[in-house]
C-alpha cells in the first residue's frame, strides 16, 4: 500500500491563485484610473475634463444646447450616440443643427453607431444625465437675477392690466355719453317711426358693442339678482311671446 502524499508537495506544485487575482484586480484598477476622461468640443479644438464643462462651453460659446436637441428629437441612448458621431464625422455647424426639422434626422443610420473618437466622454453619457445638469452651474441665473426677472414679469403684467383698464374706462365713458344722448333725444323722436337708435353714428355704435367685450360688465349683470330674476320671471310668465320664435 502506497504511503499518503505529503500536502507540501501540492503547495509547491500549484501556486496560490489568490495572489494572482489580487494583482490582476489592482492592475485593472490602475488601468481604469489611467483612462482619459477628457473630450473634445463638438465644434472646436478645445478639450474638457467633464461633461458639465463641455456642455456649458457648447451652450455659451456655440449657442447650442444639447438638451434642446435631445428633447426636440426625442433621443434615446442610441439616438444620442448617433447624433454625436454624426456631428464629429460631418463637422456640421451649430446653426445647421438648430434648424433641423423634428423628423427625419440626418443621423438615422447604423453607421453612426461607430465611434469617431476613442474614449469619447459624450458617448459614455446618459442623455437624461445631460438634461439634468445641476442648475447651480455658472451660466445659471443667480437668486438675485431670478428675483429681478420675476419683478420684471410682474411689472409687465401690471402694465398690460393698466392698459386694459384704460380701454375699459374709455369705453364706459363713450357708453355714458351715448346713453345721455339717447335720453335727451327721446322726446324729439317720439313722433317718428324710427327711434334715436337708428340715428347712431358708427363710432357710437362701436363704443356700445365694445363695452360688452369686457367680461366684467357681464359679471356685474349676472350678479344683479333683481335684474336677472326679473328677466327670468317675465319669460316664465309669458311663454306665448317666445313660442315658435327664433332666440339668439
Amino acid at each position: 500500500m502506497a504511503a499518503p502524499a505529503d500536502p507540501r508537495e501540492f503547495d509547491e506544485e500549484f501556486p496560490d491563485l489568490s495572489d494572482e487575482e489580487e494583482d490582476d484586480e489592482q492592475q485593472w484598477m490602475e488601468e481604469e484610473e489611467e483612462e482619459p476622461t477628457s473630450t473634445l468640443c463638438l465644434f472646436c479644438d478645445r478639450s474638457f475634463s467633464s461633461l458639465q464643462e463641455v456642455s456649458l462651453h457648447i451652450s455659451s460659446d456655440h449657442s447650442l444646447k444639447l438638451s434642446d436637441l435631445i428633447f426636440k428629437h426625442n433621443l434615446d441612448d442610441y439616438g444620442f450616440i448617433k447624433m454625436i458621431n454624426y456631428i464629429r464625422s460631418t463637422s456640421c455647424s451649430p446653426g445647421s443643427l438648430s434648424g433641423l426639422p423634428q423628423v427625419p434626422v440626418p443621423w438615422d443610420s447604423e453607421d453612426f453607431l461607430r465611434p469617431v473618437l476613442q474614449d469619447d466622454l459624450l458617448l459614455q453619457t446618459d442623455p437624461e444625465e445631460l438634461c439634468s445638469i445641476s442648475p447651480a452651474s455658472p451660466t445659471s441665473p443667480s437668486p438675485h437675477h431670478a428675483l429681478l426677472q420675476r419683478a420684471s414679469e410682474a411689472e409687465e403684467r401690471a402694465k398690460r392690466a393698466e392698459e386694459a383698464l384704460s380701454r375699459a374706462t374709455d369705453d364706459l365713458h363713450q357708453l355714458r355719453l351715448l346713453a345721455q344722448g339717447l335720453v335727451l333725444n327721446s322726446d324729439s323722436g317720439r313722433g317718428r317711426t324710427l327711434g334715436p337708435v337708428s340715428e347712431l353714428r358708427e363710432e357710437e355704435d362701436q363704443a356700445y358693442f365694445s363695452s360688452y367685450s369686457h367680461f366684467s360688465i357681464h359679471a356685474d349683470m349676472l350678479k344683479d339678482r333683481v335684474r336677472t330674476e326679473s328677466y327670468r320671471d317675465f319669460m316664465y310668465h309669458n311663454p306665448q311671446l317666445f313660442r315658435d320664435k327664433v332666440r339668439l
